[in-house]
This record gives structure tokens, C-alpha cells and sequence, in this order.
């Protein structure tokens, strides 16, 4: 892992010639878009899943969201952003809540969680990947410059560990998500920690 940030970082540090200007070679590198499938199932039950398409068509599941008679449901995995400017010039102010299966199920108990949120951030001429984490909660938030209005984008991990009531064994669970506040999300991101299809 620590292999493939090293490549991102080379990869993504390249430069615009007017350090007001957002780096233009970045934002114009290839990008997956993202779109949502509504999947209609019996029992009043909708399933919606965001998905990332390349231009060669290699596909990316992503969040996924449960709804029945209107009520999230189990196994759904999401999450809310919220994105607002600050009193200083370019910097923004970003909220991410993690939504998962386990808001569900009263009965299982949260041991412990821990989330790292990954996105480019521009400095100057430059952007570089930047890392924020949280421990025991499903809420980051963090500031970010950015010169291209906005746009955040990066990845979120992390690790939820339960335990039943009934069992003394701890269960952990992965998460890995695709965050943007844009229509779509750059390939060389996306490829560091999903790899090549």
C-alpha cells in the first residue's frame, strides 16, 4: 500500500504555470463517471447502487443503498457529504457521515471503528494525496484547499469491529469507498487502491 501512494504522489504531482489557476493537467487526466442503478426487487424493496465507468467501460461498485417502504434497510452501505466554503479564499469545509448495515441492528454491539478519509489536495502548483482519520466515530471533518471551486475527491477506508450478544468473538469488517462531490472521479485515484481491471 505504502508502494502505491508513493506512485500516486509522483503521479499526481505535476504543475500549472499561474499558482491561482487550478492544475489543469490533473483534472483533464481520464476519469471514471459515476451513476446510480435503481434496482426494483419484490416486497417493496429498492436497491440503489453507485457505480464508477471508465471510458474502457471497467466498472466499480461502490455505495450501496436498501430501502424498504421507504426505510433503509440492512446491508446497505453509504455515506452523506457535505461540502462548504470557509472565510479564507479556496478553503472548504467537508462533513463525511458513514452509513452502514450495522445502524441497522440494535443488537450488535460496536467494539470499536476507525476510518481514514485519502484526497487530493492542491497546493500551490501542486496536489498531493492527504489523509485525515477518526477513531470511534462515523463522522470526519476537515478543511481542504482547492483551486477547481469544490471538487473533493479520495478514498475512504476503514474497519468496524462487533460483537454479538450472544458470542464473545469479534467480527471486523472492511469498508472501502469512492468519495466525490463531482459527476465523476479521477482513473489514476481510483486504479491506486482498486487496482487495474
Amino acid at each position: 500500500m505504502k508502494i502505491n501512494v508513493i506512485i500516486l504522489i509522483l503521479l499526481l504531482t505535476v504543475s500549472c504555470q499561474n499558482k491561482n489557476e487550478p492544475n489543469k493537467k490533473y483534472y483533464q487526466q481520464s476519469r471514471y463517471t459515476k451513476s446510480w442503478i435503481n434496482k426494483h426487487n419484490s416486497n417493496d424493496v429498492l436497491e440503489k447502487i453507485e457505480i464508477y465507468v471508465s471510458k474502457d467501460f471497467d466498472t466499480i461498485q461502490n455505495q450501496k443503498i436498501i430501502y424498504k417502504n421507504d426505510k433503509v434497510q440492512f446491508q446497505s452501505l453509504f455515506y452523506t457529504l457535505k461540502v462548504e466554503p470557509s472565510l479564507k479564499d479556496d478553503l472548504y469545509n467537508c462533513k463525511i457521515k458513514i452509513n452502514s448495515w450495522l445502524d441497522s441492528i440494535p443488537k450488535i454491539q460496536i467494539v470499536e471503528t476507525n476510518f481514514s478519509f485519502s484526497f487530493t489536495q492542491e497546493i500551490n502548483d501542486s496536489i498531493y494525496l492527504k489523509s485525515v482519520g477518526i477513531k470511534n466515530s462515523t463522522e470526519i471533518n476537515f478543511s481542504y484547499k482547492n483551486f477547481n471551486h469544490n471538487l473533493i475527491e479520495g478514498i475512504l477506508t476503514g474497519q468496524i469491529i462487533t460483537k454479538s450478544p450472544d458470542s464473545s468473538k469479534l467480527e471486523v469488517s472492511d469498508i472501502k469507498l469512492l468519495v466525490s462531490n463531482k459527476s465523476d472521479i479521477n482513473k489514476a485515484l481510483v486504479e491506486t487502491y482498486f487496482g487495474k481491471n
